[in-house]
């Protein structure tokens, strides 16, 4: 899709908001999960499915291997797991654009939920994260 075609849909999209809503759907990392903004009533909530791992090419163990030279002991935290959040915080921060706006997020893994996960969402995202437990007596197998 050309950036003008993105463009549209995303205008199409916010224009929705006054006439009953729609739903957006992106890729994380993809160019409208980063950048664009849906202040105020144009985007009220968010669900990040999944985390955005890398895949890991050469290039992405190369940079691993990198910062693993540079930092020893950290080099897949700061070539891997880092990137991977900062691309989610992204993503869930699509609803907030100025500090008036509000907006639910909904992180779908449970690994979002880890203590060594959490410690890299932002403050404004980490405090204000509450786990949802699993229902009991349902059973998920």
């Amino acid at each position: 899709m050309s950036s003008k075609d993105n463009e549209n849909m995303v205008e199409e999209s916010k224009a929705c908001s006054r006439h009953g809503g729609a739903m957006f759907l992106g890729a994380q990392g993809g160019r409208t999960s980063e950048g664009v903004n849906f202040p105020g009533d144009k985007m009220n909530s968010v669900v990040i499915v999944g985390v955005p791992y890398a895949e890991p090419t050469p290039k992405v163990k190369a940079q691993i291997d990198c910062f693993e030279r540079c930092f020893p002991k950290r080099g897949r935290k700061y070539g891997y797991v880092i990137p991977s959040m900062k691309k989610a915080s992204q993503a869930a921060g699509r609803p907030i654009g100025t500090l008036e706006d509000r907006g639910a997020m909904f992180f779908l893994d449970f690994r979002f939920s880890l203590p060594y996960s959490r410690q890299f969402f932002p403050s404004w995202i980490r405090d204000n994260m509450r786990n949802v437990a699993e229902p009991q007596g349902i059973d998920c197998e």
